[in-house]
């Protein structure tokens, strides 16, 4: 784009010397009109072809992360990665040996999943999985 600047500025000189000469041999009052017209257009180019570009909007800022929910205050089910073994007996069919188990495959494992992850404790199978699932949560 600047090199057709250049050359379009360059031509419109060259055609306003070309003008400017003829006016100076032969002064009338036509040929001073044909020199004022041609510096206008040679003008206006030059203002068209430099103008600055057109700023670019910066980019709209990414939306924040929505927060996770939270359990509701009024949710029953029991946390299968924060109970203790008192909580974790209310669950069906959940012992106090069962809930030892959860406690300790948590501890040793890391905090579980999903409610189906409970299968990865011994003793917990889909079946028993699936009873309980309702009452529990992650």
């Amino acid at each position: 784009m600047r090199t057709a600047a250049h050359f379009a500025t360059l031509a419109a000189l060259i055609a306003l010397s070309v003008a400017f000469g003829r006016w100076m041999r032969e002064p009338n009052a036509g040929g001073l009109v044909f020199l004022l017209v041609l510096t206008a257009v040679a003008v206006a180019a030059g203002r068209h072809l430099y103008r600055a570009p057109a700023p670019v909007p910066a980019p709209a800022p990414p939306p924040p992360p929505e927060p996770e929910p939270e359990a509701p205050l009024w949710d029953h089910r029991v946390d299968l990665n924060t109970a203790d073994a008192a909580a974790l007996q209310r669950l069906p069919g959940v012992g106090p040996v069962a809930a030892q188990r959860i406690l300790a495959e948590r501890e040793a494992n890391g905090p579980f999943e999903t409610v189906e992850a409970l299968v990865r404790v011994p003793g917990f199978g889909p079946a028993k999985v699936r009873v309980l699932a309702p009452e529990a949560r992650v």
